[in-house]
């Protein structure tokens, strides 16, 4: 295995890496919340009272991530294949495994590695498994790139989880620490 140096992007992937370790820590130390997309988006479903502005915040959040990138980068572009049916029949079978896992991969990828949880480590092998194989992800280039692990591999995509990864450990350490000195005190 090389690495595809001409294709690899480690400062795109280490900012997106940094954002994402950055949100997980700033709502686990601040919120006290794990940072679970679906979770945060489902607990919009069923609010409980206190509970919505940060909600719909976080998610405001990650929509206006993608309107400013877009005001300095163009969007790749897509294109579905797939009738507003299938669409639906796919999300609602994604909010159904979500369930069942107990998360998704940004609840347990990023904060259940950080975290050193085995479910989680063993949940997001599975979500990244299936995922590479089912869909297809926003630079289909990459995703080829990455998976050729015997030919010119593009680290990218691990470069993104391994440091979000760090920063969330990071903030999950703060947090033992902040626990301790509170029971400490009392």
């Amino acid at each position: 295995m090389t690495i595809d140096f001409l294709h690899f992007t480690p400062w795109p992937a280490f900012a997106g890496g940094v954002l994402i370790g950055l949100a997980a820590a700033i709502l686990i130390l601040v919120n006290g919340r794990i940072v679970g997309i679906s979770g945060i988006l489902g607990g919009l479903l069923r609010p409980n009272k206190g509970d919505i502005t940060w909600r719909l915040a976080f998610i405001a959040g990650i929509i206006m991530a993608a309107v400013i990138y877009s005001m300095f980068y163009a969007l790749p572009e897509t294109q579905v294949d797939a009738s507003w049916v299938m669409l639906i029949v796919a999300g609602l079978l994604v909010g159904i495994g979500t369930r069942y896992a107990s998360g998704c991969t940004s609840g347990h990828g990023v904060c259940g590695i950080s975290r050193r949880s085995p479910r989680s480590i063993a949940t997001t092998m599975i979500f990244m498994a299936a995922g590479f194989i089912i869909s297809g992800m926003a630079n289909p280039a990459k995703v080829l790139n990455f998976l050729d692990l015997a030919g010119n591999w593009d680290p990218s995509l691990a470069f993104v989880m391994a440091v979000a990864i760090l920063i969330g450990f990071f903030a999950f350490f703060m947090l033992r620490i902040v626990k301790l000195r509170c029971l400490a005190r009392n």
